[in-house]
């Protein structure tokens, strides 16, 4: 058991639908970093997630005392409910695991006493309005079939319609036949048939990052971050309100001189935009111990 001299150890996970960060805390210093495949629990099984979790624990170097997870597919109690339950039964903490949003850990990596807007534009896209550090309002986070304007699957899909339907301009399509080599039936297999759709596609958006100068690239990225700010970020605040916007994902930081000129577009001021925000995590969680 924990006391007050022995060293405090916190497990930190913070998971998008690609990739997840795994950090532990001993008494304020960051001992453990890991990285595993995305621990979406609406994309996983319970023996799927378990497997993950036993081959992080093995490598860990210290009991836990805590542990925060934080993954895109955990809002819903009942998905909260299950994966603390897996987390308890693998990494045997001393307290019960705490369950709960990828977007909870990007306001929370923006620090605890901010207010403005917070994005996620990684493979999927999510938003929501904080307070004082805290959520007051979301938008969005309806998965590549619904939405996610803006992240990386968003761009995949729009990049595979077009070819599918011969819709692209001959330069892409030239572009697209020799860097991409795709396969109609691949496609389909991704898409309909195989685990992890919105992964594969947000893997073709790299091309976009590649070819990023090219006019029709650019018009789509920001036609994408302009359905994100319109339809996420403008619904969360007043008319006329003055916040900052926090950004992370990688599909953000990667175009972020396309999203600059969208947030100027619609009056928005930028605070910050960060690729990974797991330094942020560090940093709330050294302040908010236990």
């Amino acid at each position: 058991m924990h006391n007050d001299r022995s060293p405090l150890n916190i497990l930190l996970v913070e998971s998008g639908a690609t990739k997840a960060n795994w950090a532990l805390l001993s008494n304020n210093e960051c001992v453990f970093k890991e990285k595993s495949p995305g621990l979406n629990p609406y994309f996983l099984t319970d023996q799927e997630l378990t497997d993950q979790f036993i081959s992080v624990r093995k490598k860990l170097p210290k009991e836990i005392h805590h542990i925060y997870f934080y993954s895109t597919g955990c809002g819903a109690e009942d998905q909260k409910k299950r994966v603390a339950t897996l987390l308890d039964r693998v990494f045997q903490p001393v307290h019960s695991a705490y369950v709960n949003t990828d977007i909870i850990a990007a306001a929370r990596s923006i620090g605890p006493h901010n207010t403005g807007l917070v994005g996620i534009l990684g493979t999927g896209s999510n938003a929501c309005f904080i307070k004082n550090g805290e959520i007051d309002s979301s938008a969005g986070g309806f998965g590549f079939i619904l939405g996610d304007e803006g992240s990386g699957a968003a761009l995949g899909l729009l990049l595979l319609t077009g070819w599918l339907k011969n819709e692209l301009p001959p330069d892409i399509q030239l572009l697209v036949n020799s860097d991409l080599h795709l396969d109609k039936a691949e496609i389909f297999q991704a898409v309909y048939k195989n685990p992890f759709p919105s992964r594969y596609l947000a893997s073709l958006a790299p091309f976009f990052f590649k070819h990023k100068d090219l006019p029709w690239i650019k018009d789509r990225v920001k036609e994408q971050f302009d359905w994100f700010v319109k339809r996420y970020f403008l619904t969360l605040i007043d008319e006329n309100q003055s916040v900052k916007v926090y950004l992370i994902g990688s599909v953000a930081y990667f175009f972020s001189a396309i999203m600059k000129e969208v947030l100027k577009e619609h009056h928005l001021e930028l605070g910050d935009i960060v690729k990974d925000p797991m330094d942020g995590l560090i940093a709330f969680h050294t302040h908010h111990l236990g």
